[in-house]
């Protein structure tokens, strides 16, 4: 399973486990702000964002800076009553729309060529990354 389906059923668990209303805590203005951004079209979980880092790094490194920015500037700050590691961190990455073309234009490809060197589980890995991104477009 990939670090990026880890970190989507981490979350589901926490989901599962507490979910809305069952704790006081889970109500507070800070847990729905986190929510809220977490749930915007520019939050990817860090298993993603490293992801996209490492397959970009050795051949796009002028994209790869722009997502080590992303990772630098650090995850979506939780709320103090949030369970989980660095597992379950958010970052917001809104990219300009150039940026964001070339990211998933070289996702894609990547994915093809996984697909065409038969080797379908790193192909669906690819995909998953590249509808993430994807969503991200804002035309």
């Amino acid at each position: 399973m990939s670090r990026a389906a880890r970190a989507l059923v981490t979350l589901v668990r926490s989901r599962i486990a507490y979910p809305l209303g069952s704790t006081p805590n889970r109500r507070t203005m800070d847990s729905d702000r986190y929510r809220g951004l977490c749930s915007q079209l520019t939050a990817l979980p860090r298993a993603a964002v490293e992801e996209t880092y490492r397959l970009l790094e050795p051949e796009a490194p002028n994209l790869a800076a722009h997502v080590r920015e992303i990772l630098e500037s650090g995850p979506i700050r939780k709320p103090e009553e949030h369970v989980g590691g660095p597992e379950t961190d958010f970052f917001d990455t809104a990219l300009p729309d150039d940026v964001l073309d070339a990211l998933v234009t070289f996702i894609g490809v990547r994915e093809a060529d996984a697909d065409v060197d038969g080797d379908p589980e790193r192909s669906y890995e690819l995909m998953d990354l590249l509808d993430a991104w994807n969503r991200r477009r804002t035309r």
